[in-house]
């Protein structure tokens, strides 16, 4: 009896050294698996970062593209005189003005406008009686932004 009851106190300590063990063994997989869920959660952060930033650009890119394009509709309304050419080609240059904006590009707003360097570049600068100082008085090419971001200057002509 005396041997069974050494036998018992010495499965307890083992037990007690070995619970000791586990225990700090699994501190150190709940550790890492608390490191390997940040880890993933910043993985996941930055890459969602990264497609918006890659889906703006290529969005920008393509608008780049597209707006010599929508300036020869300005150009061609200059030459035609065929009223129902005239109406087509506003319709189709309406239609692309609208697709832009569902992809949130806009056209910068200038005649009437005070001059911002900020979404303007001033190619010309005339005496203008009529207008007042720093007005923009005509645009010679649109300017569009994306969001707040400008894609292209507004070319514009400016009272002094």
């Amino acid at each position: 009896m005396a041997q069974d009851k050494e036998k018992t106190e010495q499965k307890q300590t083992v037990s007690a050294e070995k619970y000791e063990e586990l225990l700090k063994q699994s501190t150190v997989y709940l550790n890492t698996a608390r490191q390997l869920q940040a880890d993933f959660d910043n993985f996941r952060r930055i890459n969602k970062d990264a497609k918006k930033v890659g889906f703006e650009e290529g969005l920008i890119k393509a608008c780049e593209t597209i707006l010599p394009a929508l300036d020869s509709f300005k150009k061609a309304r200059r030459v035609i005189m065929d009223k129902n050419s005239l109406n087509g080609i506003k319709m189709i240059e309406d239609s692309l003005l609208e697709a832009l904006e569902r992809l949130k590009i806009k056209k910068i707003p200038t005649i009437g406008r005070t001059f911002d360097p900020a979404f303007h570049n001033a190619v010309v600068l005339l005496d203008d009686f009529k207008a007042k100082s720093n007005t923009i008085i005509e645009e010679l090419q649109a300017g569009f932004m994306y969001e707040d971001k400008v894609i292209r200057y507004a070319q514009v002509v400016v009272a002094k």
